[in-house]
Formats: structure tokens, C-alpha cells, sequence
């Protein structure tokens, strides 16, 4: 059967508050205490083989305050003998679904498979199986699937294994069936919000985070679907390429631009890669069969991480068992500090096309101090030497942007001094930053909106970056219980998604001039002034067609003057002038105009001051 799109383990709640087909997915009608048969309305309680204790308990996940916990007591011989069954969900066929659950084990470890199927259990969509891990956190897993058949009720049943887990009992709440976009309001305008601005605005593509994509985002990066930790996390023989595959094809279909996120990165790699730490060559050549697998099936990568996180997360073994430990194998530090990064590079210059972009992605480069800037340009440094590296991403996260801007354009011109691009790669600002549970709406909405407008044009508008992804804008997002989702759970914008559609309607990118035209340039032509955001200094340059009367003037955003820097007669060509904020100590950070005026023609332009 047709699964549109597989696995995805988020980590809080996502879906719409629409009305879930199935009854009594969240436990609220069931007491507390021990059940067994169908004792818990809507759900069917079995034991194929050995034994185990079902019991309804006090788990505050949601408003009703209860889960399911299955504790094993004898084990049979089929791993999977222990099921609860979501029985008589009504289905209509051709109609898509989005299947949704929450789960989590006592101690961490141990599985559970989630499946959706007809009476005759021929499947229509399935998550989970020896490859899915719970931890002692409550996840999300959902996916969607499409009724082919004549279908009109389906069942829900969930598996448990407890073989390699036997004292480690398991917890799910809150099962929901809902029809594909259900109760979500579809976007004011269906155009990508960046579309022709010349930098591209992109976002990460998840099951929560799907919905209407193409009408908001012109770049895609798979949040989870592209790690190697996630593709082949038990075994070098076994790919999940489901989560990469929908991504990839929603890209080309879109024709926009995809990163892979990534290939190596030591918080999540394949658990088998530790058990191979006595052979480095083994070691190798699986990293080597990875890289080939990716280039392979996805021969139009436009990006690709190479490693992620390098200054503060090398492969290397973890307490929790997830590190891949071949930190070694790549050749450690080194002569250089960072052989096992240039390692790395090198085998994926070898592997992926001249097409494809290498780069790097890091956290805590905009905040300070600026000492971590210049070791991760020493890497950066290391890796132009040998022509390794096309791009530098900077992740852009809350808790790296509640500094000040000026610091963070400042580290921006460091990178930016490399000449390669800069990609703000993961973006997330956040409404309730400390995630507290009497602040509302209304502040949190405010909150995030003095943020964007703070952050994003200096960001958006630093003549270095290219492109910058959010990571998530949906509920569901990673931070979404510090409210930086950026549209509610039914669609609405928030104000500052509104302010982004009308700050990017507004925006319009600096046009370089023709100079390999013959033809005289016979208008006035305003450069964007530099730097751009500034703090004291900026210049501003424009081109005069013929001796003109000129006037520079420099306005507020309310049209207020501040100050002509400009008011005579001035000769046909290039002229420069500087403009001085630190002279003006009424000045605040913001936005502000510059306008010349030569003979009839006039131009303006918008830059932005960030004062210390």
C-alpha cells in the first residue's frame, strides 16, 4: 500500500486539534488500574504468548492525565507477543491520513511498532521496528497513509518487544487517526515568501511540518530524514530512506533547493559503527559506503553537511551508546587539530559532483565569545587550503541570537572575510523562551514578533548570507514548547509571520551593475550601503549618469530628516560618502532611509543601525 511518507520521531506535540477519528486515544475515559481484554473502551488488550501486566496510570501528558503502561512478566517466544489494538476507526477510501502516537520506556531502550491495517491486518502504514528506540521521554511518532481499498474501518494495533529490554516497561498515550489537513487554514498567499528576493528562505520538511510547505519556503532540509543515525541505525545492510526520499521529491518537484543535514555528526550515529572501534579500516569503508549511498540515490544534492557540529560534537564514544566512535579511524586531531574533519571532507569531495556544495554547521557562533568564531574559521581556513569547502552554515537558534546584533553581524564579517557563502542553517526564535505555563498568548506573540524584528534583518540583509532555513514553523517543531512556531495548530499566522510576508513583500535585493555592458550607464544608480547592518560607520556609494545638483539625506522610518550628508553640485561618475551614526547620540537601533536626489531622478534605500 502507498505510505506517503514514513517515520518521523518528534519531539512534542504537533498535529492539528482537530477531532481524531478513533474514541479514547488519550485514556479519559479509562480508570486507573489494571485491564486486561477490552476493559478500556476503544482498545483491544492482548497477550499472543508469555504474560504481561496492562495498567492505566497517572501520567500528565495531556489533560487527561492517564497512559497505558505494559510491563512484561514472562516472555514468550515471539518478541512481539504483546499488542494493544485501536479497533473500529472509520476510513474512507482514496483519503489520506495522518496517523499520530506518543510513547516512551521507564529507563530508555526497548521498541514498539505502530501500524495501521484492514480487519485482515494487510497494512496500510507502519512505524516502528527493531531500527526505533524509545527513550525515557515521551516522542511523538506519526506518519500518513492512504486508503486504496474499500475500506471503512481500520484497526491501530501497537506492538511491544521486550527482548533485549525485559524490566523496562513502556508507556503510549494519545493515539490519533485524522484526515490529512483537517481543521488547518491554508495560507494567505500560495508564493513562497522569498521567492524572487535572491536568497532563498527554507525550512525543514518533517511529518509536522509539511502541510502547505511549498507556499512558505523555497529551500527544503530534512530535520531527522537525512542523518546517518537515523538511516542505517542497527545495521550497515538496512536502509531507511523513507523521511530523505519524500524530501528529495518534494525539492525537485518544486524545483528548490535541498541540504542534506548530515553526513557525519557524533551525537547520532549508527550504533554499530562503535562496535567496529577495534577495526578503523572497517570503520572507513562503512563511512565510505555511506557517502556513496547518499550520492547515489540523490544524485542533485545541492548541499551537503559533511560534518556537523565539528567544535563540539566529533564521533566519538558516547555514555548513551549513540556516539559511532570512529573519531580515530578519520585520524583524530592530528598534526592540524582537525584531521579527522579534513578526512572527512576529502572523502566527500571524491564522492559527491562539482555540483554539489560541502560545507559545514555549527552552533554558538553568533553569540559570544568571539573566540569560537575564530576556531571555527581556523577549521574553515584549513579546509580552503585544500579547496574542501563551497559553503559555512551557522545555526541561528534562540538561545545563539539573544545577544547583541551588532555582535552578531560582527561575527558574520569574520566568516564572511573567507568569501564563501553563509548559511544560517537552523533559525528558531522563540515566544516563551523559559517555557512558562502563565504566559500568554498575547505576550508570547509579542515576544517572538520584537525578536524578528530585531534579528531577522541583520541576519537576512548581511551581504555574506545566502540563504536561511528555520527549523520548523509548524507545532511540532523541536522548540515548540518554547513557542517558536510560527502558525498555530489550526493555521493562523502569528504576528510575526505576518510581519516576515510583509518585511520580504517590501524587501527588494541590490542589484550590481551591468559592467561588462559597453553601453553608458545614462541613470542614477544607489548602491547598497556597507556594511549593511552597521553599528557606527557605513558607506554609501551611487553612480551619477551626468553633473547633477545632489542631496543625500537620511531619514527615519517615520519620514523624519535626521540629516542631509549631501547638498551640492557634483561632477558625472562614482561618488562616495560616509555616513556617521556615532555622531548622533539620539540615534536608536532600527531601520532607517537614505535618499539622493539628482537633478529629476531619485532613488532610497533601507539599512539598518544597531547600536552598542
Amino acid at each position: 500500500m502507498l505510505i506517503r511518507t514514513i517515520l518521523l520521531i518528534l519531539l512534542f506535540p504537533a498535529l492539528s486539534a482537530a477531532q481524531p477519528l478513533n474514541t479514547n486515544g488519550d485514556f479519559a475515559d479509562a480508570t486507573p488500574g489494571p485491564v486486561s481484554g477490552e476493559d478500556v473502551a476503544g482498545w483491544i488488550i492482548e497477550v499472543q504468548s508469555g504474560s504481561a501486566e496492562f495498567e492505566i496510570v497517572e501520567e500528565p501528558v495531556y489533560a487527561s492525565g492517564h497512559a497505558l503502561k505494559v510491563t512484561p512478566a514472562e516472555l514468550g517466544p515471539d518478541p512481539w507477543s504483546l499488542q494493544v489494538i485501536a479497533d473500529g476507526i472509520p476510513v474512507e477510501p482514496g483519503q489520506t491520513y495522518i496517523y499520530s502516537v506518543w510513547a516512551r520506556s521507564e529507563s530508555g531502550g526497548g521498541t514498539a511498532n505502530f501500524t495501521v491495517g484492514n480487519y485482515d491486518f494487510q497494512e496500510y502504514g507502519r512505524i516502528g521496528s527493531s531500527d526505533v528506540m524509545l527513550t525515557d521521554e515521551w516522542q511523538e511518532f506519526t506518519f500518513t497513509f492512504t486508503i486504496t481499498d474499500e475500506e471503512t474501518t481500520i484497526r491501530a494495533p501497537i506492538h511491544f518487544s521486550f527482548q533485549s529490554n525485559a524490566d523496562n516497561p513502556v508507556y503510549i498515550d494519545y493515539l490519533r487517526i485524522l484526515e490529512e489537513g483537517a481543521g488547518i487554514l491554508p495560507p494567505p498567499v500560495d508564493i513562497p515568501l522569498a521567492e524572487g528576493k535572491g536568497k532563498f528562505l527554507g525550512n525543514i520538511y518533517d511529518q509536522s511540518q509539511r502541510m502547505y510547505f511549498s507556499s512558505y519556503w523555497n529551500q527544503i532540509t530534512p530535520e531527522n530524514g537525512g542523518k546517518w543515525g537515523y538511516v542505517q541505525p542497527d545495521s550497515p545492510d538496512a536502509f531507511n530512506w523513507g523521511a530523505l526520499d519524500a524530501a528529495y521529491q518534494l525539492a525537485k518537484e518544486n524545483n528548490i533547493p535541498i541540504r542534506l543535514h548530515s553526513l557525519v555528526w557524533g551525537n547520532q550515529q549508527p550504533r554499530w559503527m562503535g562496535e567496529l572501534s577495534d577495526d578503523p579500516d572497517a570503520q572507513l569503508e562503512a563511512l565510505e559506503r555511506w557517502m556513496l549511498a547518499v550520492a547515489e540515490r540523490y544524485p542533485d544534492l545541492d548541499m551537503v553537511e559533511v560534518v556537523n557540529e565539528p567544535l563540539h560534537d566529533p564521533p566519538t564514544a558516547q555514555a548513551d551508546g549513540q556516539g559511532g566512535d570512529y573519531f580515530e579511524a578519520l585520524g583524530g586531531a592530528g598534526e592540524t587539530g582537525w584531521d579527522w574533519v579534513l578526512t572527512a571532507f576529502r572523502m566527500a569531495r571524491e564522492i559527491f559532483p562539482e555540483t554539489t556544495q560541502l560545507m559545514t554547521n555549527e552552533y554558538a557562533i553568533l553569540s559570544p565569545p568571539v573566540s569560537t568564531v575564530n576556531r571555527y574559521l581556523e577549521l574553515i581556513e584549513l579546509l580552503q587550503a585544500e579547496d574542501l569547502i563551497d559553503a559555512i552554515g551557522v545555526q541561528g537558534h534562540a538561545f545563539s541570537t539573544r545577544w547583541a546584533v551588532s555582535e552578531m553581524v560582527e561575527h558574520l564579517d569574520i566568516l564572511g572575510e573567507t568569501g564563501l557563502p553563509v548559511y544560517i542553517t537552523e533559525m528558531s526564535l522563540d515566544g516563551n523562551p523559559n517555557r512558562s505555563p502563565t504566559m500568554t498568548q498575547a505576550v508570547s506573540d509579542e515576544n517572538q514578533l520584537e525578536a524578528f524584528k530585531r534579528i531577522f534583518p541583520a541576519l537576512w540583509e548581511h551581504p555574506s548570507v545566502e540563504g536561511i532555513t528555520f527549523w520548523g514553523w509548524r507545532p511540532g517543531m523541536w522548540r515548540s514548547d518554547a513557542e517558536a512556531y510560527l502558525v498555530r495548530e489550526d493555521g493562523e499566522e502569528r504576528p510575526a509571520m505576518e510581519w516576515l510576508r510583509q518585511y520580504l513583500e517590501n524587501y527588494e535585493p541590490a542589484e550590481p551593475p551591468d559592467n561588462d555592458s559597453d553601453d553608458p550607464v545614462n541613470e542614477l544608480q544607489v548602491r547598497q550601503n556597507y556594511p549593511n547592518p552597521f553599528v557606527n560607520e557605513t558607506l554609501i556609494a551611487y553612480y551619477l549618469p551626468d553633473d547633477s545638483n545632489v542631496n543625500v539625506t537620511i531619514f527615519d522610518v517615520l519620514g523624519r530628516r535626521v540629516i542631509t550628508l549631501v547638498n551640492e553640485a557634483q561632477e558625472a561618475g562614482e561618488h562616495e560618502v560616509i555616513f556617521s551614526a556615532g555622531q548622533y547620540s539620539g540615534l536608536a537601533s532600527g531601520f532607517y532611509v537614505y535618499r539622493i536626489h539628482a537633478g529629476n531622478m531619485v532613488q532610497s534605500r533601507a539599512m539598518i543601525l544597531v547600536k552598542q
